[in-house]
């Protein structure tokens, strides 16, 4: 009788408040696991065994602040990685969903590589976040097994920026599970359009507001709301009052809402006449496919992997260049007053193509060719 394979996943970042990013995309990586019957699921954090009960704790929850109360009670086992004993070619697999916390110890070794930004757009990040990568991220992909890219651009960037060869790659896109709201605002609400990103400069917010100085007949049409944490760079009053937008932001017709939770997220998204998402890098997009699974056209810029998510129907425009965000704009707005049910129905078949069931499958069976690979028929299913 085979022996089962056993998966461990490093869950440290579901100690993230809110699960979105890279939270997110490790809770889906757990969510896998624990529903996989043909797997052993075990996870890590840190020098920490994670008992499968807090870890379902934390995905009911969908909050970090559970991740402290379990550690402050003692429900984690602590134990050194290394005292595991484990031969090098068991059927066993380690997952890190971001940076590796161990390297050079499970007989497979794999990871999920999100963008190499901080490397390819370091004008982007902070000083800190360049250093903390630039040390770790050649020694993490040169000790990987399998690399698992959430995107063809991501992908391209590691093989060629970091030697790694194509064929210990696999491409492992997102999902999006976002729910649609169970009725519309009442009395068919003043239309809107949604800006969503984090306020940091990557995002690209600035794009934006050049666009609305530039133009603020939009804000005559619609009103711009503005969702999304504080990150880094420049104040939003800052950046309001240097576009000369202060008036229409003292009006109501420009509005930050500052961070919401998932619910609200997702009912101002369905809600939104167009989402705005004029990233300057992305490693997937996930903002846009949660879009375009409520039926709400995006507009976005066609840099790094956007295209990829947003396919034939989003609507594209140069990322550093304001006339040609008013540009696609216009054009999303003239589709969607003459052929709104085209609009719509194009936005769902494009969404139809990405799940977190793909992607969950990917991880798994890169995980077990990886080992076949390495050791032998011995590590299939």
């Amino acid at each position: 009788m085979a022996r089962v394979f056993r998966i461990f996943l490093d869950i440290g970042p579901l100690q993230e408040q809110e699960f979105t990013g890279i939270s997110q995309v490790t809770a889906k990586a757990a969510e896998g696991l624990l529903g996989d019957s043909e797997i052993e699921a075990q996870f890590i954090f840190g020098d920490f065994i994670v008992p499968k009960k807090v870890v379902e704790s934390l995905l009911y929850h969908r909050n970090g602040s559970f991740f402290r109360y379990h550690f402050g009670a003692g429900d984690l086992d602590y134990a050194d990685v290394r005292s595991l004993v484990i031969a090098p070619n068991d059927r066993v697999a380690c997952l890190y969903p971001n940076v590796k916390t161990s390297r050079n110890f499970f007989p497979i070794e794999s990871q999920i590589i999100h963008d190499i930004s901080t490397l390819l757009v370091p004008e982007y990040h902070t000083e800190e976040t360049i250093r903390y990568h630039a040390y770790s991220l050649a020694e993490d992909l040169a000790t990987n097994d399998i690399t698992f890219c959430v995107s063809e651009a991501t992908r391209n960037d590691i093989v060629t920026y970091f030697d790694v060869p194509k064929k210990q790659t696999r491409i492992s896109y997102l999902g999006s599970d976002v729910v649609p709201a169970k009725a519309a605002l009442e009395g068919g609400g003043e239309p809107y359009i949604l800006v969503l990103g984090t306020l940091e400069p990557r995002k690209n917010l600035s794009l934006v507001l050049h666009m609305l100085s530039k133009h603020p007949e939009l804000l005559t049409v619609y009103r711009v709301l503005v969702v999304g944490r504080v990150g880094w760079g420049e104040e939003f009053q800052v950046m309001l009052w240097e576009a000369g937008l202060a008036d229409p932001f003292r009006s109501g017709r420009l509005q930050f809402l500052g961070f919401v939770d998932e619910g609200d997220k997702c009912s101002l998204i369905q809600n939104a006449s167009l989402m705005i998402y004029p990233s300057m890098f992305e490693g997937f997009g996930l903002p846009v496919l949660e879009a375009l699974s409520l039926a709400t056209p995006v507009v976005t810029s066609f840099s790094s992997s956007l295209p990829e998510v947003g396919g034939g129907a989003a609507y594209y425009c140069d990322p550093t260049h304001a006339d040609s965000l008013w540009n696609a704009v216009l054009h999303a707005i003239g589709d969607i007053e003459t052929r709104p049910v085209s609009v719509s129905a194009s936005c769902l078949r494009q969404a139809s193509k990405f799940s977190w069931k793909d992607f969950y499958q990917t991880l798994k069976g890169g995980l077990i060719e990886a080992h076949v690979e390495k050791f032998g028929q011995g590590g299939e299913l």
